[in-house]
């Protein structure tokens, strides 16, 4: 967990294989704020929060898609933009 600005969040890392014709496999882990402050401009920062907590604070440059509404697409079409980037999930941590 990492404290921002005064808002609790919970970082992950997922890497996920380009290949999308094959099932998604990824290697997900916990960031702490330092390992995330390395990643941060070299990977896609996705926001998973409600739309009303993106409104009010959120990473610059990060993609809101809320974890309720999150569906495949949406990664592979993260995956196809940008290749070779690693994907960063945040949120609350769990709920």
């Amino acid at each position: 967990m990492i404290r921002l600005c005064g808002l609790s969040v919970a970082i992950f890392l997922c890497l996920i294989p380009v290949c999308l014709q094959a099932e998604i496999y990824n290697d997900s882990r916990q960031l702490n704020t330092e390992q995330f402050a390395r990643l941060h401009g070299h990977a896609i920062v996705v926001d998973c929060r409600s739309r009303l907590e993106y409104d009010v604070l959120h990473i610059q440059g990060a993609v809101h898609i809320p974890s309720g509404t999150m569906v495949g697409e949406d990664l592979e079409r993260l995956l196809l933009q940008y290749p070779h980037k690693p994907i960063v999930f945040y949120c609350n941590g769990p709920g």
